[in-house]
C-alpha cells in the first residue's frame, strides 16, 4: 500500500512537470531533477540525479535541445509510463528487491534481462515467456530488452500484459511499418531502438510523426572499434532525433576493444556536443547493475530459450523452457563472497 501511494504521488508530480515542459522545458526539467533527488533513497538514484544536476548546469550543452525536442515530439503519456516503470519500478523498488534477495539467497540477479525473440518461436512458447516475466518481477527485474529476430508484432502481448515493466525493443528499420505502429498505438511502456542504417531515416520519421518514444543502435565489428564513435556517425545519429544512441559490439569482439569504445562514449557524452545521449549497452548496463548489487551480471536468453551470458562458462544448457529463472540464476551466477 505504501509503495502504491509513493508511486501515485511521484507520478502526479512527474505528470504536471511533463505538462509544463512544453512551455518551459529548461526550468521544468531542472525542477523535476531537484524533486527526484529529494525523493531518492538508494545510492543508484542519488548518484544518477546528482549527475543529471551537474549535466544541466551547462546551459549551452546540446542536452537542453534534446529535452526541448522530447517535450514537443513525444507523447507525454509514453514518457510517463516508460519513465516511471524504468525509474521507480525498476531502479527503485526493483533494485530494493534485488538487493534483499541477493543478500539472503547468495546469488546475483541482473537489473535487466535481454530476450532474443522471433514471432514463430514466441507463438510456440507464449506461456513460458509470460511466466519468465512474472518470475523476473518477483525477483525485482522490471527492465527487459527484446531483441527482434523477426515478426515483433507477434510478441506485443508480452509488453502490453506487463504494463508495469519498461521494454526496449531492438529492431530493424523495415519492421517499423505503419500497420505495426497501429498495433502499438495503445502500448505506452515501450521504447523502440532502431538499427542505424539508411532505411532508419524513414522508420524514425514514422515514429516521430506518431509521437512515439524511440532511440537507435549502432552495431560495430572489432576492426571498427577504434573509430566507430566518429563525427560522421554521431551527426547521422543526431539527425534521426533519437533520445539515446546505443553502441553494441558484434561477435566476436575482445574486452580491450569494447573498453576503448566505452571510453569514447564517455568522452562524447560528457562533452554534450550532440543532441542524443550515447550509451554503451555492455558497460553502461554493467555500471547500473554494479551500483544496484555490487556484483554485475549480464543475462540474455537466445530465441531457442538457452542462456547466453558472457561472464559465465559451462551453462549453455540452461533453458528458460526447462527451468525456473531462480534456478538458472542460482546455478550460473552464485555470489563469490
Amino acid at each position: 500500500m505504501h509503495n502504491d501511494f509513493s508511486r501515485a504521488l511521484i507520478e502526479g508530480i512527474v505528470r504536471r512537470s511533463l505538462r509544463n515542459m512544453k512551455d518551459s522545458p529548461e526550468r521544468s526539467i531542472r525542477n523535476l531533477i531537484d524533486m527526484a533527488l529529494n525523493f531518492s533513497e538508494g545510492q543508484l538514484q542519488r548518484s544518477f540525479f546528482e549527475s543529471m544536476q551537474n549535466t544541466l548546469r551547462n546551459e549551452k550543452g546540446a542536452y537542453y535541445g534534446l529535452i526541448r525536442d522530447m517535450a514537443v515530439t513525444i507523447d507525454p503519456d509514453r514518457l510517463l509510463s516508460f519513465g516511471m516503470n524504468l525509474g521507480y519500478n525498476s531502479c527503485t523498488m526493483g533494485a530494493h528487491t534485488i538487493r534483499e534477495i541477493e543478500g539472503r539467497e547468495g546469488y546475483n540477479i541482473p537489473w535487466s534481462i535481454a530476450l532474443e525473440l522471433d514471432g514463430t518461436g514466441y507463438a510456440q512458447h507464449t506461456d513460458a515467456y509470460h511466466d519468465l516475466i512474472k518470475q523476473g518481477k518477483a525477483l525485482g527485474v522490471f527492465t527487459w530488452l527484446l531483441i527482434s529476430a523477426g515478426q515483433p508484432v507477434e510478441f506485443l502481448d508480452l509488453i502490453e500484459t506487463n504494463s508495469d515493466c519498461a521494454f526496449l525493443l531492438f529492431c530493424k528499420p523495415e519492421e517499423i511499418t505503419q500497420s505495426f505502429l497501429d498495433e502499438v498505438q495503445s502500448i505506452h511502456n515501450l521504447m523502440f531502438v532502431v538499427r542505424c542504417e539508411p532505411e532508419a531515416v524513414q522508420a524514425c520519421d514514422h515514429l516521430r510523426e506518431r509521437e512515439y518514444l524511440y532511440s537507435i543502435y549502432i552495431p560495430y565489428r572489432s576492426e571498427e572499434a577504434s573509430s566507430i564513435v566518429n563525427e560522421d556517425i554521431l551527426s547521422t545519429a543526431e539527425n534521426l532525433h533519437p533520445v539515446f544512441t546505443f553502441f553494441i559490439p558484434g561477435e566476436p569482439s575482445c574486452e580491450e576493444q569494447q573498453k576503448a569504445v566505452y571510453q569514447q562514449v564517455l568522452q562524447v557524452r560528457a562533452s554534450q556536443q550532440y543532441q542524443t545521449i550515447l550509451i554503451d549497452l555492455i558497460y553502461d548496463n554493467r555500471a547500473i547493475d554494479g551500483v544496484i548489487s555490487d556484483d554485475s551480471c549480464e543475462v540474455e536468453f537466445r530465441k531457442d530459450g538457452t542462456l547466453y551470458a558472457p561472464d559465465t562458462t559451462g551453462h549453455s544448457a540452461l533453458s528458460l523452457f526447462e527451468q525456473p529463472l531462480e534456478n538458472i540464476l542460482r546455478c550460473a551466477f552464485p555470489k563469490t563472497t
